[in-house]
């Protein structure tokens, strides 16, 4: 019988007088029985309040996308991205935050059940594997495998971009990066780092808008509005909360601490305008000012927006699905990368033939229709061969540091330090 669910008050946590170290990554990885070479590995980059283990086995006990990559002979490789699941402890406890059944059910698994007059398309939502409500089975595991989530994006975002590059450097060869959420937008930060290292990206309903929120509160719950929200201090470089490189460069905090600090709200790197696209019955977005307004250098005379110079070789795919949130705002990103000189093609779903899904769809019942669009897409648009399936096998899960290092256990010895990673001390 399914246990009812409680609402837990968050508490604070004593640790032990001790060296925490934070920002390693663990990584599970499975092999393809027969290797081809010609056949680039696929890293997998989950969400918030996620861990790797969504793509091993989802809800319903099927086999999961990593498994689906590895049979059609792609290495494959899921971290646990750092502060989340085997990536090690939260030292922070008294910093998290957790994601309530209610929510789950309002915007992931249960929204054909919504009666939000904004949302409409949430009655097309016909995927999920069960009810989606408390007390379902499949609902129920899947709530059990959902962690806390550290508060801190700007260190959450650094530490993933760091941890990622790491892994890339030591593949020591081009990558494809499918990320969920806000793993797609680790993978621009991790491209804006390491571009050379990576073949395509996949974005499979990231997190968005760029520069405010599409999220409101209707009728007492978490809800998509009519329109988007100015918000500061979120994602105030268009895909993320941390610096990226555009050219002409953007202002720059003065120190670590007005960055990472409680002025950071305050801080807006970007100029930023209203932009009314066509055919959206005057809805707007927000995209970026051109360069030329009094932003960093007030001299500047430039009137283009600013170009991310590391992701506009890189072919990208952003996938919307038909009965998601995310129809508010997947295409403000898109909108935001095309400015911003990227090359990226926008799915959504339906216009392929695939009907159904929530922002969940890597879970649900039609799961590997939409994992082998994604196949289809990088087979047309990237050159990436298109096998038969195979087998896979998966191999002993890794620890990567930030520095690169891989090693069998995740524990590090408490004589062993990395010099890029923070030490927090807990009394």
């Amino acid at each position: 019988m399914a246990q009812p669910h409680r609402e837990v008050p968050p508490t604070a946590a004593t640790c032990p007088p001790g060296a925490f170290s934070i920002g390693q990554m663990r990584v599970e990885s499975l092999t393809p029985t027969v290797i081809r070479n010609n056949l680039m590995p696929i890293i997998l980059l989950h969400g918030d309040y996620h861990t790797a283990s969504v793509w091993l086995t989802k809800p319903d006990r099927r086999r999961g996308w990593a498994y689906f990559f590895a049979e059609r002979g792609h290495r494959v490789y899921a971290p646990h991205l750092p502060f989340h699941g085997r990536s090690g402890a939260l030292v922070h406890y008294e910093r998290v935050k957790a994601i309530t059944p209610q929510t789950v059910e309002n915007l992931y698994t249960a929204i054909n059940k919504t009666n939000n007059p904004e949302w409409p398309a949430a009655k097309t939502h016909t995927q999920w594997p069960g009810s989606g409500v408390r007390g379902d089975p499949i609902f129920d595991e899947y709530v059990k495998q959902l962690v806390p989530l550290y508060m801190d994006p700007h260190e959450r975002q650094a530490a993933a971009q760091e941890a990622v590059a790491s892994l890339l450097r030591f593949l020591k060869r081009p990558a494809i990066l499918v990320g969920q959420g806000s793993g797609a937008n680790v993978a621009w930060l991790v491209a804006d780092v390491a571009p050379d290292l990576i073949h395509a990206i996949v974005a499979v309903e990231p997190l968005g808008p760029p520069f405010g929120s599409a999220l409101g509160n209707q009728n007492g719950q978490l809800g998509p509005t009519s329109g988007f929200t100015r918000a500061a201090g979120i994602r105030q470089y268009g895909l993320a909360d941390i610096p990226m490189q555009f050219d002409p460069p953007v202002a720059a905090p003065e120190s670590f601490e007005e960055l990472f600090g409680g002025t950071y709200p305050a801080f807006e790197p970007i100029p930023v305008r209203k932009y009314y696209a066509r055919g959206r019955q005057g809805k707007f977005c927000f995209e970026q000012g051109p360069a030329g307004l009094p932003v960093g250098n007030s001299t500047e005379s430039r009137a283009e927006p600013r170009k991310l110079t590391n992701l506009i070789e890189i072919l990208q795919l952003v996938v919307t699905t038909e009965a998601s949130f995310h129809r508010f705002s997947d295409w403000a990103t898109v909108h935001f990368l095309r400015q911003a000189g990227a090359t990226v093609k926008h799915h959504r779903l339906e216009e392929h033939g695939i009907h159904g899904n929530g922002h969940l769809c890597f879970l649900e019942k039609n799961s590997n229709d939409v994992a082998n669009h994604v196949l289809n897409w990088l087979h047309n648009e990237t050159g990436v061969p298109k096998l038969q399936v195979l087998e896979a096998r998966p191999s002993p899960s890794q620890a990567i540091n930030p520095s690169g290092d891989h090693r069998q256990s995740l524990i590090l010895p408490p004589e062993k330090t990395c010099p890029t990673k923070k030490e927090t001390s807990r009394n």
